[in-house]
């Protein structure tokens, strides 16, 4: 009776740690994606503004304006805490 107790329990723990290794493999492939996806881009962006300066002068004001959104999303969310 003890026996089988034993090997559920250890069939079940078995099971979780497959399942966790599973979902962290997961997480990683999606990172690496991302990172590639993120590599590329920039390549490509690097390329294409070395050649248009009109280009680079509208990324660079989104820029500012994409950082300037975000410095107001953190005074108010530090505001409020």
């Amino acid at each position: 009776m003890m026996m089988g107790l034993v090997i559920i329990g250890a069939a079940i723990i078995t099971g979780r740690v497959i399942r966790m290794f599973k979902s962290a493999a997961g997480t990683m492939r999606g990172i690496g994606v991302g990172i590639a996806v993120g590599i590329a881009a920039a390549v490509f962006a690097e390329k294409a503004m070395d050649n248009d300066r009109r280009l680079r002068r509208n990324a660079n004001r989104a820029k500012r304006a994409v950082t300037g959104m975000m410095d107001e999303v953190g005074h108010l969310v530090g505001i409020g805490m």
